[in-house]
């Protein structure tokens, strides 16, 4: 119960872990590392499917048709991230902290109720920027870059749109979703592993992203049915700036032995 209520909580959950990784900054030994990083990749979306909805509809040539949830549909993005590390001086640990821009979203496909040769996918894709602050642990973090990492992150939505994709048009269409149909900031926790270059992450959002409460011109909460959860995938390449530059200076040094000595 009491992470359930922490996770309901999500601003001052975010407040605190971001308060007690800056005390641990200015109260912890000297950093041995503090460095930036560029992590830019993929972003895949998997959502589970929405519920039955009474007043989801089609309009097909054969008049307008009920539509039954049939399953989650994959959607791709991509993410691109600024951080700040500080590993400490046992170079084991460290925290960072960021700015992310996230193109993502959920998906889902349809059935119609009377003829089931009519199906829809529908994409519901948003714009964040990201505040994401996290802890990771490795051995010997600086020169390997190998390390696990958890944190949380706060986003603010930009802007959200719908892309429908009809079997019984080979047009898809695509529509504005307006603010008040969408929550403008979201919470999410988030855990991954990053090997050299290359980083894996996993991002949990436990609150839907839509606004529930939203009703539409004809007295429908057309969103009350969405999943709660959005369940992200991040796979990409992170590129420590400093790092970086050593490995190239190690592999020149290497190539001038090898080739001119």
């Amino acid at each position: 119960m009491l992470i359930l209520k922490l996770i309901e909580m999500k601003k001052s959950l975010f407040i605190f872990i971001a308060v007690v990784m800056i005390q641990t900054i200015l109260f912890s030994q000297k950093n041995e590392y503090q460095y930036i990083a560029l992590r830019f990749g993929a972003s895949h979306g998997f959502t589970p499917a929405p519920g039955w909805h009474i007043n989801k509809f089609a309009n097909t040539e054969f008049g307008d048709l009920h539509l039954s949830p049939d399953g989650s549909a994959y959607v791709p993005g991509f993410v691109f991230d600024f951080y700040y590390h500080f590993d400490f001086t046992t170079d084991n640990a460290g925290i960072y902290v960021g700015l992310e821009y996230n193109y993502s979203g959920l998906g889902a496909k349809y059935v119609a109720d009377r003829n089931t040769t009519f199906t829809l996918k529908e994409i519901d894709r948003f714009h964040a920027i990201g505040v994401p602050i996290a802890f990771k642990y490795g051995p010997d973090i600086w020169k390997t870059q190998r390390y696990f990492f958890a944190g949380a992150q706060l986003n603010y939505i930009i802007a959200m749109n719908q892309v429908s994709s009809p079997s019984w048009n080979s047009t898809p269409s695509s529509v504005k979703i307006t603010p008040d149909e969408y929550n403008k900031t979201a919470f999410n926790l988030f855990l991954g592993f990053n090997y050299a270059a290359f980083n894996l992450q996993f991002d949990y959002y436990p609150k839907s992203i839509f606004n529930k409460k939203y009703l539409d011109e004809d007295r429908f909460y057309p969103y009350n049915t969405m999943p709660d959860q959005v369940f992200l995938l991040k796979t990409s390449v992170n590129i420590p700036y400093r790092w970086l530059s050593e490995k190239s200076f190690w592999w020149r040094k290497k190539l001038r032995k090898t080739f001119w000595r």
